[in-house]
């Protein structure tokens, strides 16, 4: 194992998973060390192991101390694995209770706390669909009144121009029979005439104008929500994925620790 490398990634800027990250390493450490300790008494086992058994056909009264006290030395580096094994196990079994308990509070808290933006993210996404739904019904009720007042200015300029025939044929027909004085008069009543139908039509062409800036407003708005909107599905996309990222994450953890489990199980065999 190598204890240099972090299992989850601290770029999400999570406190809780760069302390996970820390008791993880402690966990390296302390497996790498007990592996440690185990392979020096068990090497110092088989040198006594190899020098009893060069001591055992000498016949000399040296050679028989020598092996007993060999014996004793076999004895106690036995006991002393015996003892690093029991230590050893009662360490992993604290740390791992420890461990999977902080590893539980740190999964359900970003759980939670990914499901409440997700769900914040619909309730928004609800919001600017209803806000969209009341734009395309503001929109259609601008429309139904600017087609309102167009034909009522069509009307109403189609009466004008009725009126000024009218009058315009009244004047002809009283020239016919008048001095000149009074054809001067009509002629500027007919100019009046004029200036005002001329005035109609600014206005109407003015009234329009601010209509269809209004409806471009509204429908750059609508545009706006839109993009708005796929927004919000591209980030609570993004949400389920890291939610599903993490239970992978919390699965593979778990394959681990059952794999380091076997392995300790083999060494201690």
């Amino acid at each position: 194992m190598n204890p240099s490398g972090p299992i989850f990634s601290s770029t999400t800027g999570n406190d809780q998973i760069d302390e996970l990250n820390r008791i993880l390493m402690v966990e390296r450490e302390l497996v790498i060390k007990t592996q440690e300790n185990y392979r020096n008494l068990k090497k110092q086992y088989l040198d006594l192991s190899k020098e009893y058994d060069q001591l055992r056909f000498s016949n000399s009264p040296r050679g028989r101390e020598n092996i007993q006290q060999l014996e004793e030395k076999s004895e106690q580096i036995l006991r002393n694995m015996q003892k690093d094994c029991e230590d050893r196990e009662i360490r992993n079994e604290r740390f791992k209770v420890e461990t999977l308990e902080e590893l539980q509070n740190v999964f359900r808290k970003e759980l939670f706390e990914q499901n409440g933006q997700i769900e914040k993210l619909r309730n928004d996404r609800n919001d600017l669909v209803k806000e969209n739904d009341e734009l395309l019904t503001e929109i259609m009720d601008l429309k139904t009144e600017i087609d309102d007042m167009k034909r009522r200015e069509k009307s109403k300029e189609a009466e004008m121009r009725k009126h000024f025939d009218e009058k315009l044929k009244t004047i002809l027909d009283e020239t016919q029979n008048k001095v000149s004085p009074r054809l001067e008069h009509y002629n500027n009543v007919i100019s009046q005439l004029q200036e005002q139908i001329h005035s109609l039509e600014s206005k109407i062409l003015e009234k329009t104008q601010e209509f269809g800036k209004c409806i471009e407003d509204k429908n750059l708005k609508l545009e706006t929500n839109r993009k708005t909107e796929n927004e919000l599905k591209t980030r609570i996309y993004d949400l389920e994925f890291e939610i599903e990222r993490l239970k992978a994450e919390k699965i593979e953890r778990k394959n681990i620790e059952q794999s380091e489990d076997s392995q300790k199980k083999i060494l201690n065999q």
